[in-house]
């Protein structure tokens, strides 16, 4: 089972990479998800990274562009 993981590791490596990227340009918008409400970000912000990981597990040129 946990050879079956090893070549989800690199994707993973490259999600929070990613996420950490973009989280010091996006913060703002990551701020008025979390705290305004409070269920917001279960409504929203969930969905888009379950959305976003769909599409990476079908295509993993998603993330890491291939030369």
């Amino acid at each position: 089972m946990v050879l079956a993981l090893l070549p989800l590791i690199p994707i993973l490596i490259s999600l929070i990479l990613e996420f950490k990227q973009t989280c010091l340009h996006s913060l703002p918008e990551i701020r008025t998800l979390f705290y305004p409400a409070g269920g917001k970000a279960y409504t929203e912000f969930l969905p888009f990274l379950l959305q976003e990981l769909k599409k990476i597990l079908s295509d993993p040129s998603y993330v890491i562009p291939y030369d």
